[in-house]
């Protein structure tokens, strides 16, 4: 073996050795098919990391949207409850106006009266005359008309004219305590009856209706009762047919249960009730006629029977 010399060994040294570069590691995806073919999918790791990033991304926004949209409803539905309030507060003060302009008009009504009576007075003073006094002292101013208010304040819908008819019922029975709406003469009520069906909760009351005016073929109208555990106690009162009060007094006079009598007639009202019926102590029974005029008020005391129900056959 030949062994090199000085030189040749130097330069070898100081030729330098080229090294291999290092090749950056990636994954590739490979999709081989059954026949051999090879589709490689480059890049494989970036295309995962952006794929994961963007469905981060949009179950980020799913969320944020949902958050959104459930702060939006909630915030709809506060605006319709606020909605609610305010039109049932509208209605009522639309309500609370109607009852002072009528109660406005029968107030002028009374004055005007009062004037012209003062006068009558004033005149019958003058001429001293003892007979005609006696007779003036005897005229009462008419009562204002329930038609005439309503048109004086405005048209008022069907519905609102039973409740200023209870304003100016209350009017006239303050300004004349002599003259009462009511007119007991012409109906009466006998054979009344409050029963209780068990199991069904079927509560009952049925009473016998008789004409007294026999001038007067037939009567008909309308018919209410209302139950009560205390007389005061408006809340706890049970009305059949079901009608809100105004001055103690049904709103809506044609809701109630309609009738027509000759002679006499047996009326008879039914309505479920969950309660316990024993703790009602009075039942006051509202008579109108057809033109809503009141007929009857009556109050009674009552104590409710209760019936077993009906025995089943087999």
């Amino acid at each position: 073996m030949k062994h090199l010399s000085g030189n040749r060994v130097k330069e070898l040294n100081g030729i330098a050795v080229p090294k291999p570069k290092k090749r950056a590691g990636r994954w590739t995806l490979l999709f081989v098919g059954d026949r051999g073919k090879v589709i490689p999918v480059k890049r494989f790791k970036g295309l995962a990391i952006t794929l994961t990033f963007a469905v981060f991304i949009v179950v980020a926004l799913a969320v944020g949207l949902y958050f959104l949209y459930s702060s939006e409803a909630e915030e709809n539905r506060s605006l319709i409850n606020a909605l609610g309030v305010s039109r049932q507060k509208v209605k009522s003060l639309q309500d609370e106006k109607e009852l002072l302009m009528v109660r406005m008009v029968l107030a002028e009504a009374k004055i005007k009266a009062d004037r012209i009576e003062t006068e009558e007075k004033t005149t019958e003073k003058k001429t001293d005359l003892s007979k005609d006094k006696y007779v003036s002292a005897a005229i009462k101013p008419p009562a204002p008309d329930i038609k005439k208010v309503v048109e004086t304040v405005k048209e008022v819908p069907p519905e609102k004219e039973a409740a200023i008819a209870a304003v100016v019922g209350d009017e006239q029975d303050i300004s004349e305590p002599s003259m009462p709406d009511a007119e007991p003469q012409m109906i009466s009520i006998e054979d009344l009856m409050v029963l209780n069906t068990l199991e069904a909760n079927n509560l009952k009351v049925t009473f016998k209706l008789r004409k007294s005016d026999q001038n007067t073929e037939t009567i008909s109208g309308h018919a209410f009762v209302v139950l009560k555990i205390d007389r005061d106690d408006r809340k706890q009162w049970f009305a059949i047919p079901s009608v809100s009060f105004v001055s103690g007094k049904p709103s809506r006079i044609r809701r109630g249960q309609y009738f027509s009598i000759a002679r006499f007639k047996t009326v008879k009202f039914q309505h479920k009730y969950s309660g316990d019926p024993k703790r009602f102590q009075y039942v006051t029974i509202f008579i109108y006629n057809a033109d809503g005029k009141l007929l009857l008020e009556s109050e009674i005391p009552i104590t409710v029977q209760v019936t077993p129900p009906e025995p089943t056959e087999g």
